[in-house]
């Protein structure tokens, strides 16, 4: 007889680690429409893709809000020509469902 992984280590546990890939793969493709409307100065998609409370942190240490962010892409002080994903680790802490 042969076990199959849902057997193996349970029906429930299969559906979680499928929801977390799943969730995985829509935080990267949020991630990635972020990028996308950061190169093309969209910020209209900025407005609606990036949170209102963290800061925003660059390459050369300097951090600014959200509001600050869009303002300084706006004037154009801020211009994104490429961005370049050198790496990425996504980590999941804990299953709770919001």
């Amino acid at each position: 007889m042969r076990i199959g992984p849902s057997e193996a280590i349970g029906q429930s546990r299969v559906d979680t680690l499928r929801t977390i890939m799943q969730t995985i793969r829509f935080i990267r493709h949020l991630e990635e429409l972020q990028f996308e409307a950061m190169e093309g100065n969209n910020l209209a998609a900025l407005d609606a893709l990036l949170g209102d409370d963290p800061r925003y942190a660059h390459p050369d240490d300097n951090t600014e809000t959200k509001s600050e962010f869009l303002e300084h892409l706006r004037t154009g002080k801020l211009r994104y020509k490429s961005i370049d994903i050198v790496q990425v680790k996504t980590r999941v802490y804990g299953t709770q469902r919001c």
